[in-house]
């Protein structure tokens, strides 16, 4: 088993950089971050996100992740029988959650399912 792993990446010529890092905590819980350099980029700066998974049970988990742009993201899967799954997700942008005009654009909620034969 792997208890962790990182990973360096240069792209676009060498442009972008990128870098991440995966750690299985135990059993149940899985981290990891990444950050993101583009040397082209007109805003400057690096993009960093973290996040995190956690295993309720054998058939449920939940997961979060947070950028430095402030959107938080969370979601939920759940086993519903073999073959079945559901997840609810929700993004927030926490820079504008007082922002009555951002509206849809700032925050994000879905669903999805998935049926395996």
């Amino acid at each position: 088993m792997v208890d962790y792993a990182v990973t360096i990446h240069g792209l676009g010529n060498l442009s972008t950089f990128s870098a991440s890092y995966y750690h299985k905590v135990s059993k149940d819980v899985e981290a990891g971050a990444k950050a993101v350099y583009d040397t082209k980029s007109t805003t400057g700066g690096v993009a960093l996100e973290v996040g995190s998974k956690v295993y309720l049970d054998n058939t449920a988990a939940v997961k979060l992740k947070v950028n430095n742009a402030g959107i938080l993201a969370a979601s939920y899967t759940q086993a519903l029988r073999p073959g079945v799954k559901a997840t609810f997700g929700l993004a927030l942008d926490t820079q504008r959650l007082n922002d009555a005009s951002a509206g849809a654009a700032a925050h994000k909620v879905g669903a999805s399912f998935v049926f395996n034969s």
